[in-house]
């Protein structure tokens, strides 16, 4: 007669702790949303205390806060393909797209136009 012998697992047993399992995954959860609604507010709130900050000036069509910028360096398209308006360095787009090789009238396409700092706003000059 041969016996078989199971040897006993050893760590967390899932069957036993399907409780503490899903008590984990809802906490998890839970806290996963509390994190992108903490970091959401706070996006808006900075977006809003930007836009009071020192009032929203509307320049030439664009909109920028004044104080911005203090030369033309700081000044960038707002878009990667076909810009037609300015930001600040800091509010650049991330330009990790292709573009089209076509001059589009009334964009900064093909030398068309240039960021400048005019009054401390980031505006784009057409020539």
């Amino acid at each position: 007669m041969v016996r078989i012998i199971r040897k006993k697992r050893e760590g967390i047993k899932f069957e036993h702790n399907r409780k503490l399992f899903l008590v984990i995954v809802i906490l998890l959860v839970l806290f996963i949303i509390l994190i992108w609604f903490i970091s959401n507010n706070w996006y808006n709130e900075n977006i809003e205390k930007e836009l009071e900050g020192d009032s929203a000036v509307q320049k030439g069509g664009q909109v920028g806060v004044k104080g911005e910028c203090q030369f033309d360096s700081d000044c960038v398209a707002e878009t990667c393909c076909h810009a037609s308006t300015c930001v600040a360095f800091e509010n650049k787009s991330d330009c990790s797209i292709m573009c089209t090789m076509e001059c589009v009238p009334g964009t900064m396409d093909c030398g068309q136009g240039s960021c400048k700092c005019v009054d401390g706003i980031c505006s784009s000059v057409f020539e």
